[in-house]
């Protein structure tokens, strides 16, 4: 049986609620979905596999990687942990860099339209190709979009650095969840993988642990919810409006190579 590439939804959320805007404008509502990161993580920190040589000089294979499974002997039933925390925190450190969060504390106009991140199924504006080159930027966009009907109308967000510096805390303490995820959550992954391609499962392991296996090309998806966030208009937060009427959930997607 071949094996195929998969889209994995990790169960941990960025969550962004509770941030004050100030700007001078108007509020417009849209929506939208997907963003598409274009820097590929690690597929060695999910899953590698090295030769070793035995006594008898006959070669065999050992893998590594971030999770592992075991089937029970019925093979109805399994458990997932993690298998090697290092390669979390590699995970982590992988995610964020794709997302390039460190360059994203302070706008800088030279970054307008640099494709590391596109965002352009989301804001579907004729004209904007919702290209960005952090993280950061896509969120400062997002509210210049939902309030001012532009996401390049980011000049009238006076508070644009402690936006920002919730973004980069708020993002990277959920990656934090890489390091420390319950069973059930792990369990979840790795059903999804036996769900979409059973073939990188083997039956001839039950009752032991085994690494779970990824694939280049591979997809991993994270969840980011954006609601209960508000406005004012002038220099002070005093009347503030929401932003949105409810949560505005999109997807991060990862490919692993």
């Amino acid at each position: 049986m071949s094996e195929s590439n998969i889209e994995i939804s990790l169960p941990l959320i960025f969550e962004l609620s509770g941030l004050d805007v100030l700007l001078f404008g108007q509020r417009y509502e849209i929506s939208g979905h997907v963003i598409y990161v274009k820097d590929t993580i690690n597929l060695s920190n999910f899953y590698s596999v090295s030769g070793v040589s035995g006594e008898s000089g006959v070669s065999g294979e050992t893998s590594t990687g971030w999770l592992k499974y075991m089937q029970d002997a019925s093979e109805n039933t399994f458990i997932a942990q993690i298998n090697d925390l290092s390669c979390a925190s590699l995970i982590r450190d992988d995610v964020i860099s794709a997302v390039h969060l460190s360059n994203g504390s302070i706008y800088d106009v030279s970054n307008k339209d640099i494709s590391n991140l596109d965002a352009g199924e989301i804001f579907n504006i004729s004209g904007f190709n919702g290209h960005y080159a952090n993280f950061q930027d896509f969120i400062i966009g997002y509210f210049a979009w939902k309030l001012l009907g532009h996401p390049h109308a980011v000049a009238a967000i006076s508070n644009d650095s402690d936006l920002r510096s919730s973004i980069t805390t708020g993002f990277t303490g959920a990656m934090e969840q890489l390091l420390d995820m319950p069973q059930n959550k792990l369990n979840v992954i790795v059903q999804q993988i036996m769900d979409q391609d059973i073939a990188r499962f083997s039956e001839d392991n039950v009752g032991e642990w085994n690494v779970v296996k990824w694939l280049a090309g591979d997809k991993v998806r994270l969840h980011i919810s954006i609601k209960d966030n508000t406005y004012a208009i002038g220099t002070a937060l005093t009347t503030k409006l929401p932003i949105s009427n409810g949560p505005d959930n999109y997807i991060l997607e990862l490919t692993l190579a």
